[in-house]
């Protein structure tokens, strides 16, 4: 069954703990949903609306629930569509988050190396011209050369490369492995040049 969360009314300034939406079961708009003080209900549009919205609660009950330490003792609770449909947001939310990292990255990348934890920090070592660099072969050597002496020694064993401008060949060379390091827009053109020229289809 296809639960979706859409037209998300999100406003952190005014009061980040409130959200209305709209709720689509199974690609149909079922009901409205509103959020105050973390307090999450819902409205069935119509009776078509509560038809959907009792077949999607039933669906819920059926997925294996989560084990919570409660009063000491582990319990196992029952997930709800209450609980689906917070858990919806708070991916919203990540995503959010997610995208203006992205962002982050995209910007600092140009001038630097970016070395963190995806989604959480990040860091950088300066490379001068790196766009630059990635345009000749010698300016890849150096690039390589630069990870494999200052930027691996660097790094905690949670920690990655996060730029995408740097294709996986170069990451590679220079002694990373995954998870080291993301694969970004630089791995995906790479992949299609390289199926073009093989006659594959990307």
């Amino acid at each position: 069954m296809e639960i979706e969360i859409k037209r998300i009314a999100y406003n952190p300034r005014l009061d980040e703990n409130s959200f209305a939406a709209n709720l689509f079961i199974n690609g149909e708009k079922a009901a409205t949903v509103n959020c105050k003080n973390r307090m999450t209900k819902y409205y069935a549009l119509d009776g078509k609306g509560l038809e959907l919205v009792k077949q999607a609660e039933d669906f819920i009950k059926k997925l294996p629930g989560e084990k919570k330490v409660i009063d000491g003792k582990e319990q196992t609770v029952k997930p709800t569509l209450i609980d689906h449909i917070d858990g919806l947001f708070n991916k919203y939310l990540n995503d959010i988050k997610l995208k203006k990292f992205d962002k982050k990255v995209d910007q600092i990348q140009k001038k630097n190396i970016v070395i963190g934890e995806y989604g959480r920090y990040t860091r950088t070592h300066p490379v001068k011209e790196l766009t630059g660099l990635l345009l000749q072969d010698q300016g890849r050597e150096i690039l390589k050369q630069t990870i494999t002496n200052h930027v691996i020694p660097t790094m905690s064993e949670n920690e990655q490369i996060l730029n995408n401008n740097i294709s996986e060949t170069i990451l590679k060379a220079a002694g990373l492995k995954q998870p080291q390091y993301r694969k970004g827009e630089t791995d995906q053109k790479e992949k299609v040049s390289n199926q073009k020229k093989t006659g594959m289809k990307p």
